[in-house]
């Protein structure tokens, strides 16, 4: 498959990519703002260190190591596989976190969480500039930053007022891990692949080349 290059050229995939990117941002804004209220469930006193530190470890630290992996697949096999397979560990991990009552294994799907969230990082920047000519690519990661920083603002804002009107947490996980799974569903039946899987390329290079 062959774009010409250029945002004005490819209008209604572009869009598709800021979207998606606004529901990473979204995921983001949940995990931050709504996450830590949860301490309470697993016997942790609200905003305890220990809790917040362990969600970084579990989170954080997969989601980087596992960015170098992630990007260099989407070299390979696409970089819609992936993203979708990133939506849908997300998902999971959230439906998790609705459902356990213990803190180990709310550490878990935590890490399912980063596993997702590593698989979608790299690959939505390289898919948006897969369309992209050199000369546009400044502006292509200043489109995807302010998408990705407005869901994260929205995303808290909406989540916190469900959990408000609830008056639990729980409903608001569920929410996005909906939104999340819908997400990947209509990525892999609406966005196009940009970058097609190449056998030969796959053959010849190691992941961390």
């Amino acid at each position: 498959m062959a774009y010409q290059r250029g945002i004005s050229n490819n209008r209604g995939q572009f869009l598709l990519q800021t979207l998606q990117v606004f529901f990473v941002g979204l995921i983001i804004g949940m995990e931050r703002n709504v996450l830590p209220a949860m301490s309470r469930n697993f016997g942790v006193a609200k905003g305890a260190v220990f809790f917040l530190a362990s969600f970084v470890i579990s989170f954080g630290l997969v989601k980087g190591v596992l960015n170098f992996v992630a990007g260099s697949l989407a070299d390979r096999i696409g970089r819609k596989p992936p993203i979708v397979l990133g939506f849908f560990l997300l998902a999971a991990g959230l439906m998790g976190t609705a459902l356990v009552t213990r803190f180990d294994t709310w550490i878990i799907t935590a890490a399912v969480m980063g596993m997702g969230m590593a698989l979608l990082y790299p690959n939505l920047i390289a898919a948006m500039s897969d369309i992209t000519p050199p000369l546009e690519r400044g502006q292509i990661l200043g489109i995807y930053r302010y998408w990705r920083d407005t869901g994260y603002a929205i995303g808290g804002l909406i989540l916190g007022l469900v959990a408000q009107w609830s008056g639990e947490i729980i409903p608001a996980i569920w929410l996005t891990a909906g939104i999340v799974a819908l997400s990947g569903l209509w990525i892999a039946l609406a966005v196009q692949e940009t970058h097609p899987r190449n056998p030969a390329h796959l053959n010849k290079r190691p992941y961390f080349s």
